[in-house]
């Protein structure tokens, strides 16, 4: 699985390379600069759980309800808001086409319900994400960014909240991991960005300094292990997919060219 990863992550980078590399030798004119900073934001996660459970069925704190593999109120679906910040490096021609790497952690937070017993889980999936991307600027300062998204398992936990089940096999759990989530995921992004500089130009030499609002959306899938599911409910957004609506601010450095 490492060794996988390592191979997608070395393709996804030398396909932004080479796609920098094509966008300079194209329009190789005044108006291309490199920019690097970071970034930080927030991402409100609408996640597709269907009918799944957390753990084995024998674990005592289950209710009767949760014992029920085949109950779709299980675990529904959730969604909670989380943090997300990371280096950034962009390529600008001072055109239409440029490129981007991202290079991130995402904390994709849900509040999941047991409906049959008010009682509510709550899971934190953390994620390292790679994100290439070609960046289009149609308007001056306004961009879109698009590619795709990698991201590699840094952590997966949940707590339980009972609810109104005060029974002593329900009692409250806290960071406990969640079994069978997939080491890497794969999806797609999307990203609205506005540069404002607010240091220097061409005339007065200093290096540029851009604060830049972002706004944006990426989508991933097959989160989970297949086994952990209901078979009835194993479409492409149950087995654990999660629809992150993203934004914050980036700080970037830029430098001529």
């Amino acid at each position: 699985m490492k060794g996988r990863a390592t191979r997608v992550v070395s393709s996804l980078v030398a396909g932004v390379l080479l796609s920098i590399g094509a966008v300079n030798s194209a329009q190789a004119q005044s108006g291309e600069e490199i920019r690097f900073g970071m970034y930080a934001g927030v991402v409100y996660s609408l996640v597709g759980a269907g009918s799944m459970q957390l753990a084995a069925v024998n674990d005592a704190f289950f209710t009767d309800s949760v014992r029920n593999f085949n109950n779709p109120e299980d675990l529904s679906d959730g969604q909670g808001l989380g943090p997300k910040f990371g280096a950034i490096l962009e390529y600008t021609s001072g055109h239409t086409l440029g490129a981007s790497l991202k290079l991130g952690a995402d904390v994709y937070v849900a509040e999941m319900e047991d409906e049959p017993n008010n009682a509510n889980f709550t899971t934190s999936v953390n994620y390292f994400t790679i994100e290439p991307g070609l960046r289009l600027e149609f308007v001056d300062d306004l961009a879109l960014t698009v590619g795709p998204t990698l991201g590699v398992l840094i952590t997966a936990k949940y707590d339980y909240d009972p609810g109104s089940d005060n029974s002593e096999a329900a009692a409250g759990i806290e960071g406990r991991r969640i079994e069978g989530m997939n080491e890497t995921v794969f999806g797609v992004f999307g990203d609205v960005t506005y540069d404002i500089q607010i240091r220097g130009d061409d005339e007065d030499g200093d290096s540029p300094i851009y604060l830049s609002p972002f706004l944006g959306f990426n989508w991933i899938t097959d989160q989970r292990g297949a086994e952990n599911v209901d078979s009835s409910t194993d479409e492409i957004d149950d087995v654990w997919s999660t629809i992150g609506i993203r934004l914050g601010l980036q700080l970037k450095f830029g430098e001529l060219l």
